[in-house]
């Protein structure tokens, strides 16, 4: 199937602003969650026109990236894994060492 370059552009800055929302969800505290249409308002003030999507296409792309990633959104990175690591030696060398 072809698919247009411009369809491809709208479908990515969907997808890009889909991912930020995702992600301030996660990361932020229930009171600081901008309001959707907030959110895509601040993402296209670069843009010389309107976004092609709306916030229900960003809703259902919402579900979409979730469901592709099966809901994991919490995946053990190798950062996640140092700072256990060196959270430990730490409580380790500090229970051995303390006076």
């Amino acid at each position: 199937a072809v698919v247009s370059t411009q369809s491809t552009g709208v479908h990515l800055h969907c997808v890009s602003v889909t991912c930020v929302y995702i992600a301030v969800k996660l990361q932020e505290e229930q009171q600081y969650i901008p309001d959707l249409r907030n959110l895509m308002d601040a993402t296209t003030k670069t843009e010389l026109r309107a976004p092609c999507y709306n916030a229900s296409d960003v809703l259902r792309m919402e579900r979409r990236v979730l469901d592709k990633l099966e809901w994991d959104l919490n995946p053990v990175t190798p950062l996640i894994m140092l700072e256990l690591v060196c959270t430990a030696v730490y409580i380790v060398y500090y229970t051995l060492y303390s006076v």
